[in-house]
């Protein structure tokens, strides 16, 4: 597991009244903060508010005790999901994955209130099967989960080396087209398995799922020889957009990646 651009879990704030104060040009402050932890590592990545008020944060956390006492431990590190109220009291906390190192990053609400969360895995037990590299090659893990936290389904993308989404919460890497269908982009390293196409190194890889079953509807790799990789994806007018990076030979120089990909066929033209 990849951990080289993420945030400690060591407090959370829910403010709502920084942003007026930065745009009020008064200096901010702490509205409201709580601790949340164990004696180990833990790792926030992204949050969202969810149609009931409430905020849901996924990461991966190592420890056993204090607030994730309760919950399962499936080895290394484990993916959960947490929901807090306003406050930052805890609702509910899960953890999921394997024996090896799971983590996840980013997490969507659907419209019937399940959730949707997007990482990686190293794990082929546990919660995970399907796993296409060796113990501990992480592939892209994608899970349903439902409003309480219980376990729905679950699917590993991939090929036998290497497969990522971005490790930076602020990302917007996975989306529902307006079909109903579950996008995500992110990286890989493969060329067999789910994975065609590589141009060498890390390419983006953009996937269309369904959202029912999670199997691949398309996929594309997208780069050159050097090292690629896709962080956002968006839909308009039935278009899709990828924004990402790409890599000059050597790793001298990194330039910004936008593609444009049409949503039927996946064609793409490349920008950047």
């Amino acid at each position: 597991m990849k951990k080289n651009i993420i945030f400690p879990l060591i407090f959370l704030i829910l403010s709502l009244t920084v942003m007026n104060q930065f745009a009020a040009g008064q200096a901010p402050h702490i509205h409201r903060q709580k601790c949340i932890g164990g004696t180990r590592d833990e790792y926030i990545l992204y949050m969202i508010k969810l149609a009931d008020g409430n905020y849901l944060s996924c990461g991966t956390s190592e420890s056993q005790d204090a607030d994730f006492k309760k919950t399962n431990h499936y080895g290394g590190y484990d993916a959960f999901l947490m929901k807090t109220d306003k406050a930052g009291n805890i609702i509910w906390i899960q953890n999921y994955g394997g024996n090896r190192d799971d983590i996840f990053y980013n997490v969507m609400e659907t419209s019937t209130g399940d959730l949707i969360a997007i990482g990686t895995t190293g794990s082929n037990n546990g919660l995970v099967s399907g796993n296409h590299g060796a113990p501990g090659t992480d592939d892209v893990w994608l899970v349903k989960i439902n409003k309480d936290g219980k376990f729905l389904q679950q699917h590993c993308y991939g090929g036998s080396r290497s497969e990522s989404t971005l490790e930076l919460g602020m990302s917007e890497g996975l989306m529902m087209d307006k079909d109903g269908n579950i996008l995500f982009v992110g990286e890989t390293n493969s060329n067999d398995g789910d994975v065609s196409g590589n141009h060498g190194d890390y390419d983006g890889w953009l996937v269309k799922v369904n959202s029912a079953s999670f199997d691949i509807i398309k996929s594309k790799t997208i780069g050159t020889a050097a090292y690629d990789a896709a962080y956002n994806v968006f839909e308009i007018d039935g278009d899709i957009f990828v924004t990402g990076s790409n890599s000059k030979a050597a790793y001298t120089t990194t330039d910004a990646l936008s593609v444009e990909v049409n949503g039927d066929g996946f064609a793409t033209r490349i920008n950047g």
